[in-house]
């Protein structure tokens, strides 16, 4: 009667809308689920990595990062940390992260060593070998017979570096004393030396025939 015994012949599609085929299918083992998703059972679902959480100490750039095949997850670090790791990472169509998991740590300004002639006093103490923490202080003074030159205050910054100036101590040096009619200054020094190191003493004595007026020894303090 002209026609083909048997079921009609038709096409079925995958049960997935997230299905495709490589080539010619002939059954639902053709279906195989397209880049991005995994198969469960006949159904494809997405492709997620685990989820992340933000740094300690840290930040997501958006607020919240997605888990899902390509999503990117930026970190950051609040003020007096910095970031080791990877700031961005990505989901992979393997579920996993690309990068490294990144860590905040808080910034470390250099150790400051005393001046010569000097005393450095910083707050907090640390170690030996250790830098020395965001907000930290350290306080110079000279010894007896110098000058402080630059900043007696420093502090460590969030950018990881001290502010102010280098600091010095330069040795107290005093202009001789002025010399006096009809009387010398001792010892020979203080006649010829334009500059006179700290706890140096001047003693005037007058000629024959005059008396002093005015302290008798001089020092340079």
């Amino acid at each position: 009667n002209g026609e083909v015994p048997g079921d009609v012949t038709r096409c079925t599609p995958c049960p997935d809308v997230n299905h495709i085929t490589l080539g010619p299918a002939v059954g639902l083992q053709d279906c195989v689920c397209k880049r991005g998703f995994v198969a469960n059972g006949t159904l494809c679902e997405m492709v997620k990595c685990p989820v992340l959480k933000p740094p300690k100490h840290g930040f997501f750039v958006r607020g919240t990062c997605g888990n899902v095949v390509n999503a990117g997850c930026g970190s950051r670090c609040k003020v007096g940390y910095t970031l080791i790791g990877s700031s961005v990472r990505l989901c992979q169509q393997d579920s996993k992260w690309s990068g490294k998991p990144p860590k905040c740590v808080v910034k470390r300004c250099p150790r400051l060593q005393p001046p010569h002639n000097g005393i450095l006093a910083c707050s907090p103490k640390i170690g030996n070998e250790e830098d020395f923490p965001v907000d930290a202080e350290c306080r110079f003074s000279c010894h007896p017979g110098s000058y402080l030159v630059g900043s007696p205050l420093r502090t460590c910054l969030p950018l990881a570096r001290w502010d102010g100036l280098p600091t010095t101590c330069k040795p107290i040096k005093c202009m001789a004393p002025p010399k006096v009619s009809n009387g010398v200054w001792h010892p020979e020094e203080c006649m010829i030396n334009r500059k006179l190191p700290f706890g140096q003493k001047c003693q005037l004595v007058c000629n024959n025939g005059f008396d002093r007026e005015g302290p008798e020894v001089r020092e340079c303090v």
